[in-house]
């Protein structure tokens, strides 16, 4: 028994593990790439779906942890999670789940450089663009005392939606909070926790003055870190 404990416990230690999925969703109907990062990846093969409905395209091992992955969404694809695993020539790793969604996406800056590109600010806020009823999803990481800002033209009367999906990522779950902001620093919405999506925030208002407003995202407490993933969309 104790031979059989050992080798279990030596499988389950050599089997690779995902540590981040960047972008964690992409629009359907697209081609994307997204980076995986973790353990033991040496050798990965194939971002593995359990439905067989996305189709990798391409594969690119970057080094020993981190691999690229261009993935073929097609139009049909059910919107909502996908189950996900790497397959190493060790295994295969835990699940986590891919997001199908209708949006386009984009990974926010300050992830994008590597936190060189600090978004924090209303002056050093992300511009997001909703001209002719466009909506946008946005990629990001809430880390520790972080408030990621992002910029929005709206017109009196304006309605603006906004959802964050971080628990039912399935990834490292930690819990977000989203306001809006008007030019003048006062909260015109805000949202911790809402009843329709576990510990994940929505808010939805009309503005009754045209300016410049301010989505804000962070972990609720401040204590997030590089493994707090959120999806923010943003839309009418």
């Amino acid at each position: 028994f104790l031979l059989v404990g050992a080798l279990a416990g030596e499988v389950c230690h050599a089997a690779p593990a995902i540590g981040r999925m960047l972008p964690p969703a992409g629009q359907r109907g697209t081609d994307c790439e997204v980076t995986i990062s973790g353990s033991r990846l040496d050798g990965a093969s194939e971002l593995f779906f359990e439905d067989g409905l996305i189709e990798q395209v391409g594969i690119e091992q970057v080094n020993a942890g981190t691999v690229k992955v261009t993935l073929r969404i097609p139009a049909d694809c059910p919107l909502g999670d996908h189950r996900v695993r790497v397959r190493t020539p060790a295994g295969l790793s835990e699940l986590r789940t891919f997001a199908v969604i209708r949006t386009p996406v984009r990974i926010e800056a300050e992830t994008a450089s590597g936190n060189k590109q600090r978004n924090d600010s209303p002056e050093a806020a992300e511009e997001i663009v909703l001209d002719g009823g466009l909506a946008e999803t946005v990629a990001g990481v809430a880390r520790r005392e972080d408030v990621d800002t992002f910029r929005v033209r709206l017109q009196a009367g304006d309605r603006i939606a906004a959802s964050l999906r971080a628990v039912r990522l399935n990834h490292t779950p930690f819990d977000p909070a989203v306001e809006l902001v008007d030019g003048d620093g006062f909260v015109v919405a805000s949202c911790d926790d809402h009843s329709l999506l576990q510990q994940d925030a929505m808010i939805s208002t009309r503005v009754k003055e045209a300016g410049d407003y301010f989505l804000r995202v962070r972990e609720s407490a401040y204590r997030g870190d590089g493994n707090s993933f959120y999806l923010l969309n943003v839309g009418r």
